[in-house]
């Protein structure tokens, strides 16, 4: 009759075993997709600051050229001023589509915060799981033990 309990109790923490490890395969994928959401959060963020700093350089472009146009002394032509006229209004426009850049990247860095903070959330959920069901296993081997200790001292 002992030798059947062991059988099963041998059985049962195989089962336990086999069931811990498809599910650390589940956290293992789960971690690897938040990575993966991660690395594209940054990437995403950098292309932000990136297209902050080209249109910064834009600005100040057009700052220095409103300036020097300016301070040009002299009698200047009528196709000059129109040239000048032509080539802020392009600055300008360039401006405005930089900033629309901005704002579609920075959509797009919001939707990848988004995913990412629910993948972390998911292999939080999944890795506290994980220690409960260990936690859970360890309380089931104490009593175990401790049933067969009983068992031993009764039938002496």
């Amino acid at each position: 009759y002992d030798i059947e309990i062991v059988t099963n109790a041998d059985r049962e923490t195989m089962a336990k075993a086999s069931r811990s490890e498809r599910f650390n395969s589940v956290i293992r994928v789960a971690e690897d997709a938040e990575r993966k959401a991660l690395a594209e959060l940054v990437k995403c963020r950098e292309e932000v600051q990136g297209q902050e700093l080209k249109l910064e350089e834009l600005i100040s472009y057009r700052d220095e050229y409103h300036q020097g146009a300016r301070e040009s002394v002299g009698v200047t032509s009528v196709q000059t001023i129109q040239n000048r006229f032509s080539f802020m209004q392009k600055l300008e426009t360039a401006i405005d589509g930089q900033r629309q850049q901005i704002v579609t990247w920075g959509d797009q860095e919001e939707h990848l915060r988004k995913i990412w903070i629910e993948k972390r959330v998911r292999c939080r959920a999944l890795n506290k799981a994980s220690e409960q069901r260990i936690e859970q296993f360890r309380k089931e081997q104490k009593r175990a033990e401790q049933k067969k200790m009983d068992d031993l001292v009764l039938k002496r």
